[in-house]
């Protein structure tokens, strides 16, 4: 049972939060549509909540970008060196740099959400506590930061 639970948040953790974010997100900016546009009663939480749902989307995206290999990158070196130690050597070092730099930060992160709890700020409208949207940074960067860990496991890897 432990390693059923732990297969499925190792494998939809990330893809599970995001479509409950893109959910919420979606049907965020359609009442905003109604409110504004139909109704001509504008809701501000509307836009306010659609604006931390994506900013969530945004950092959970990094980790499942990471996890599946799919970030952006300059590959000229990949496509110019033909030696697969030399490209394996390669990918390994890029990861590394990414890896120090999600750590980075994940630390900068966890620092700005301890700042936001010992000075309290809350959100305009709904007046929520700030740190519930600063936690999505050192959350996503900490998964993030997870899954290149275990890319560097990986037993066979994919060379772009």
């Amino acid at each position: 049972m432990a390693k059923k639970i732990v297969y499925y948040i190792d494998n939809y953790l990330e893809e599970v939060a995001i479509t409950v974010c893109m959910g919420y997100f979606t049907l965020a900016t359609v009442l905003q549509v109604v409110f504004r546009f139909v109704l001509q009663m504008p809701a501000a939480w509307t836009d306010e909540t659609a604006r931390y749902s994506f900013i969530w989307m945004m950092f959970l995206g990094a980790a499942v970008a990471v996890k599946k290999n799919t970030h952006i990158s300059v590959d000229i070196l990949q496509a110019v060196i033909k030696n697969p130690a030399a490209k394996k050597a390669l990918n390994m070092t890029t990861k590394s740099i990414f890896l120090i730099f999600t750590i980075i930060c994940t630390v900068v992160g966890v620092q700005v959400c301890l700042l936001i709890l010992q000075f309290p700020q809350t959100s305009p409208v709904l007046e929520i506590s700030m740190f519930w949207v600063y936690v999505s940074m050192p959350v996503g960067m900490g998964l993030a930061s997870l899954r290149l860990i275990q890319s560097f496991f990986k037993k066979k890897e994919v060379a772009k």
